[in-house]
Parts: C-alpha cells; sequence; structure tokens
C-alpha cells in the first residue's frame, strides 16, 4: 500500500471533526467579507491623488564641460599621408595632387627591365594583376617628368632605403654658406 493511501482516511477523519468545519467556516467568512462594496459612504468619491504639477517649455541652459586632458603631446610627430599605386597617366597623377601644395609631394618611378618585371610577376601566385598585362601597361604608361627614378633591380630592402634617402636629401633646404672676410680699418 502506498504511503498516500495511509494518509488519506487519517486527513479525511479530521476534516470531518465539527472543529475543522468551524475552522473553514470562519475563514471563508473573512475572505468573503472583504470582498464586499462596502468601506465608505455611498455615492462618496475616493480620496484625491497627490500630483505635482509641472509646465514644459523651451530655454537655454547652460552646457559645461569639465574635461581632464593633455593639451600638448608627449612627443611630437609628423603624418605624412602615403598613396601607393599605379598611376599611369599624368591625368590621374595631376587629379591626385590639384589641391596640394607644390614641393609637398613626390612620385617615385620604379625602374626595371621587362624581363625583370616578368619574373617577378611570375613569383608572385595568386596575385591580381596577370603577367600577360604587362605590356598593355608598359604601353599605357605615360612618363612623369618630376618623379624620383629608382633602380627597382636591387634587393627591395636597398630599394626602400634608396627612397628614404632621396626623399630625406629633397626636404634638406639649399643652404649657401658665403663666407667673407672681416673688415679692416686699412680697407
Amino acid at each position: 500500500m502506498s504511503p498516500t493511501r495511509k494518509v488519506m482516511p487519517a486527513l479525511r477523519r479530521r476534516l470531518s471533526s465539527p472543529t475543522a468545519f468551524r475552522l473553514v467556516a470562519s475563514v471563508a467568512v473573512v475572505v468573503l467579507a472583504g470582498c464586499g462594496k462596502g468601506g465608505g459612504a455611498p455615492g462618496a468619491a475616493p480620496a484625491p491623488v497627490a500630483a505635482h504639477l509641472v509646465t514644459v517649455a523651451p530655454r537655454s541652459v547652460p552646457i559645461q564641460f569639465d574635461i581632464v586632458g593633455q593639451v600638448e603631446g608627449s612627443k611630437q610627430v609628423e603624418v605624412r599621408a602615403r598613396v601607393s599605386g599605379i598611376l599611369l597617366k599624368q591625368f590621374y597623377r595631376d587629379l591626385l595632387t590639384k589641391d596640394l601644395p607644390s614641393g609637398s609631394y613626390r612620385f617615385v618611378l620604379l625602374e626595371a627591365p621587362v624581363a625583370t618585371l616578368e619574373t617577378r610577376m611570375h613569383q608572385r601566385p595568386g596575385h591580381y594583376m596577370n603577367p600577360g598585362l604587362l605590356q598593355s601597361q608598359l604601353d599605357t604608361l605615360e612618363m612623369p617628368a618630376d618623379a624620383l627614378r629608382i633602380d627597382a633591380t636591387r634587393p627591395r630592402e636597398a630599394v626602400a632605403r634608396e627612397i628614404l634617402r632621396q626623399v630625406t636629401k629633397a626636404k634638406q633646404p639649399d643652404i649657401t654658406h658665403t663666407v667673407s672676410a672681416p673688415q679692416t680699418p686699412n680697407g
């Protein structure tokens, strides 16, 4: 026999006693008494709820910022833009530099024999440019008159150093030193 079946007859006996009946009846009366419509005078309105009234209108409000920061950097650096790409036509080079001050940019032309360019292209598998397009690119190229020309047959590191050296040299101002003898009272 399950434990539930043993408990049920005892519970039924307790609930059927007159004391249990009175207890249940008392609880029912209290609960039902709370559900009535009474509790106030008939037809009386409920008490008003306290509320605050605020008028909303546009107005100027001062804005203040407390910003903690540094006015000057700990290191001064010069930031220069660099654009790399193939600008075959002078029109594109002019378009790219039309709003720049003269001398603020420099074009670099990497010169190498066609055979060297073909060899390098075949050594770059998966590159976007088809080696078969090389000759058409060279035919389209309008040689820039003002470009820095660098021999590109050398190793990449040497080419990069040479470009840096040439650009740095070009940035240095031309200074002409004039040495004059001091004037003497005799002329």
